[in-house]
Formats: C-alpha cells, sequence, structure tokens
C-alpha cells in the first residue's frame, strides 16, 4: 500500500506543476479552479453578486490555509484506503478521495475527458457518490460561463442509471447530430447465443466483438452507424435476470434485400463460431422522426441496473466505453426534432440543441467555441450569494453573457 501512497503523491506534485506551467488559451481565459483552491464566496456588496470565478485566487500558494490540507482530509492513508477500498463508501469519504484532481491537456475534441476522472478503474469502488461535488467550468468567446456535472457514467449507478438521467440525456444528445444525417434509419439487434454468452464477459471480448460486428456490416454496404451494448433483458419483478447480451446498432440504412441478410447472418456465424441456425439477428427500418427517437432512447438506456446481478462482470466492465459510432458524419441534417414534444414521453427540441452543442464543446447561444478548463463546486451552482446559474438539462448550467 505504500506504494500506492508514493504514486499517489507523485500523480498530485506532476498535476500541481502541469497547472502552474500551462496558460490560458481563451479570449476570456478561465481560472485553474481546482477544488482544493476554493475560498468561501465574498459577501454581496452593494446589491452585485460576486462571480464563482472572482472568488478564486490565481494561485494555489494564495489560499491561505492550504497548507496542511491534504492531512485534514487523509487523501494519501494507505491503511484507510485499504479498508475503505471494497466498503460502500459515504459521501464525505467520496468526496475526500474525488478531490485530488489536477489539470490535464484536453482530449481531440476539445473537452478534458481526464477532468471527469478522479482516480483509476481499478481503485474506484462500484458504488461512489454521485454527482461529484465538483463540476468542470467552461467559457466561450462571448463570456457565457458553463458547468457540466461530473458523472460516474456507471449503468447501475441510481442517479446514472435513471432513464432521463444527465448520462442517459448526453448519450442520446451525441448521437442526435448522427442520425439527423440518415434519411432512413435500420435498427439491427445481434444476440449472443446462450453457450457463447460466457465468452463474452469483459470489456475487451465485447470490444472485439463490437469491431467485428461492424466490419462485417462494413462490408455488406454499410458504412455507417451507432453501436452499443445490452448486457440484461427487461426486469420481471425481484427476479435476478440473466446475462443476456446484445448488441444494438442503428445504422444509415434503408430495406436490406434478403440475400444480404443471410450474407450477414453466415458471417455472423463464423464471428461467433456457431452453425447460421444458431444466429439470431432482428432487423427493421423506418424514416419516421418519432419511431428513430424513440429507438435512440431506447438503445441509449442502462440496462445493468445493479451490480448484485452479476459483481464479477460489474468489476470487468468499469471503464467499458459502451457506446460507439463508426463511418463519417459530416454530411448536412435531414430532419430536425418536433419543436414541441408530441407527448410527456418525448422531448423537446430546445433541451435536445443545446445539450447537442454542449456535448461539441459549442456555445448553445451564440455557436462560439467552449473552452473547458478548471473546476466549479458543484454547490456554487445553487448558492444564493452568487450569480444565477441556471439548469440546461444533461447535467449542465449556464449563466452570464455579453
Amino acid at each position: 500500500m505504500q506504494l500506492h501512497s508514493t504514486g499517489q503523491a507523485h500523480r498530485t506534485q506532476a498535476a500541481t506543476l502541469e497547472r502552474e506551467r500551462r496558460q490560458p488559451t481563451a479570449k476570456y481565459p478561465l481560472p485553474i479552479l481546482h477544488p482544493k483552491d476554493a475560498k468561501t464566496p465574498r459577501p454581496v456588496r452593494d446589491g452585485a453578486h460576486t462571480s464563482v470565478c472572482d472568488c478564486l485566487p490565481k494561485n494555489s500558494d494564495s489560499v491561505p490555509g492550504l497548507a496542511g490540507y491534504e492531512d485534514k482530509q487523509d487523501l494519501h492513508n494507505p491503511e484507510k484506503h485499504e479498508r475503505e477500498r471494497n466498503s460502500t463508501p459515504s459521501l464525505e469519504a467520496s468526496r475526500a478521495s474525488d478531490s485530488d484532481l489536477g489539470g490535464v491537456a484536453s482530449s481531440k475534441n476539445g473537452y478534458p475527458e481526464e477532468l471527469d476522472k478522479s482516480h483509476t478503474e481499478e481503485e474506484r469502488p462500484l458504488e461512489v457518490a454521485c454527482p461529484s461535488f465538483f463540476a468542470v467550468a467552461g467559457r466561450c468567446e462571448c463570456n457565457h460561463h458553463f458547468a457540466r456535472e461530473t458523472y460516474c457514467g456507471r449503468e447501475w449507478c441510481p442517479i446514472c442509471g435513471a432513464k432521463g438521467s444527465g448520462i442517459h440525456d448526453r448519450r442520446k444528445a451525441r448521437w442526435y447530430p448522427k442520425l439527423q444525417q440518415c434519411r432512413e434509419v435500420g435498427y439491427m439487434v445481434v444476440t449472443v447465443p446462450p453457450e457463447k454468452r460466457e465468452d463474452y464477459r469483459s470489456k475487451q471480448t465485447l470490444a472485439k466483438l463490437g469491431k467485428a460486428v461492424k466490419r462485417l456490416l462494413c462490408r455488406n454496404g454499410i458504412e455507417r452507424g451507432v453501436r452499443r451494448w445490452h448486457f440484461f433483458g427487461d426486469v420481471e419483478g425481484d427476479q435476478v435476470p440473466e446475462y443476456h447480451p446484445h448488441l444494438n446498432a442503428l445504422v444509415d440504412h434503408g430495406y436490406i434485400e434478403p440475400e444480404r441478410l443471410e450474407r450477414i447472418k453466415r458471417g455472423l456465424a463464423t464471428i461467433l463460431g456457431v452453425s447460421v441456425d444458431r444466429v439470431n439477428l432482428h432487423y427493421e427500418y423506418t424514416s419516421e422522426v418519432p419511431l428513430i427517437l424513440h429507438w435512440i432512447k431506447y438503445v441509449t438506456r442502462a440496462t445493468f441496473l445493479d451490480w448484485r446481478w452479476d459483481e464479477g462482470l460489474a468489476r470487468e466492465l468499469l471503464g467499458f466505453r459502451n457506446a460507439t459510432p463508426w463511418g463519417k458524419w459530416n454530411g448536412e441534417k435531414v430532419w430536425d426534432v418536433p419543436a414541441r414534444p408530441e407527448s410527456s414521453d418525448s422531448e423537446s427540441c430546445a433541451e435536445v440543441r443545446q445539450i447537442a452543442d454542449l456535448e461539441e464543446n459549442r456555445c448553445p447561444f451564440d455557436g462560439s467555441p467552449i473552452v473547458w478548463k478548471g473546476y466549479v463546486l458543484r454547490d456554487k451552482l445553487t448558492h444564493p450569494t452568487e450569480r444565477k446559474w441556471y439548469k440546461l438539462g444533461g447535467g449542465y448550467w449556464a449563466k452570464g453573457g455579453g
């Protein structure tokens, strides 16, 4: 355990040096906001509300009382870490472990995804306090401020696994801009036969099978789509469901001739190592927007709703990137989400567009790029002495402008 403690200290030191080295790149540079750097909010003076960013120091060394913070939080106590590693954490314990964060480089799409990850998947228990006590801060060129709540993203999390959760909304929002380029959308389901399910109980084998199916579809003229695994079927009462992996794919295609479907089935039989009659392949297609929206919502939902159903599988799937697109998606959209929801189960056009823009690091108000850099304490988002933040959907918040 001493080795873990030393490695944690090295990571913390490296993150601190990285934060001090980085130079702001935005037109309106953001402060490097770390949970350790937060101070007590300034009081309201002369009726003017104080910004969250104004309450933060430019350099963490200037924070009074910062020395000894890690000792007070007991962040690097190896004995405590060993005791709590496999136990259900309290909110305070999860906040303490999540507070050891540092600056990181942005990913290819502009959003620093590592800001959402406070420790490695191997170190994290199956249950964590969600959402985290901090939100990732962002700002566009027109000075709109944004905050992105950080979630664990695990299907069995009561927050992330719920229908209509922030994570569910983000998954849908990532798929809308792609499938809006398709005049017809096909819905394909490939079910792993019962005798082969034990061979696909890890993220490596599931990812390998997903790629093999994608290559097979590309060879048969289906050149782009999005895919996602469902691990269990619908739950009936209190009965624990059986592991039932099936790959869902929404593809840019309409009618498929029976001969081509038969070729796809033969290819799946070869991939799975079974006879053709053991292949379970379902396919349908539509050009009706309400049905496409329903498919997106259904495919992006969580199905592994309780890790106790299969603890070993849950640990194997930690960190699994499930929703995966393939092909080129650089065309114009050919349909739009209805301006008004057709039912209480439908989405509103405004909210979907806002979340989709934010997922692509684009300001939903003026279209300018968003620079994500730093943190905002989640309690600040509803703090009475701050300028008013308002919720956009998908775990995003916004304020300011001009």
